[in-house]
């Protein structure tokens, strides 16, 4: 036991007297953070919107819901009409829809479960399965105020 803790002791010492090599490993995270962060610049790349079917008019949570996702600073919210979304789907003209169904509002309150539903075409895109991340984060963020 003792004898690993002296080779470990030189080890170190050897280490240490290195100049070159102590200079390289301290200033190689330096470097490395300074280019990602120069590379990216401290912002999020990301901006999408989220198709919103709003068929629980005037409810509570609904309102709660669309107010907290409004709030995320990369991600816009437009409201649409049922109509109007299930044409924009079938043109190809959106991927992915979310549509807030009827007495969701009064599920919850009484303790039901509710479901947002998500209607996409394919995959919904990258754009719209981050979308549908970052509505199920609000989504489960309110969940955990139940």
């Amino acid at each position: 036991m003792i004898r690993s803790l002296l080779v470990a002791l030189r080890e170190v010492r050897t280490y240490l007297q290195d100049k070159a090599n102590l200079a390289f490993s301290l200033l190689l995270p330096i470097a490395v953070f300074a280019l990602m962060y120069g590379a990216f610049g401290g912002e999020t790349m990301f901006h999408g919107t989220a198709h919103v079917v709003n068929d629980d008019q005037g409810g509570t949570y609904s309102t709660i819901f669309l107010e907290r996702l409004d709030e995320l600073e990369n991600l816009d919210v437009e409201l649409l009409s049922l109509s109007e979304a299930d044409s924009k789907l079938e043109r190809s003209d959106l991927l992915m829809v979310i549509y807030i169904p009827e007495g969701f509002s009064a599920k919850l309150s009484s303790g039901e479960p509710a479901q947002l539903v998500f209607k996409q075409r394919g995959n919904g895109g990258q754009d719209g399965q981050i979308v549908a991340s970052l509505v199920r984060g609000v989504a489960e963020e309110i969940n955990q105020e139940f």
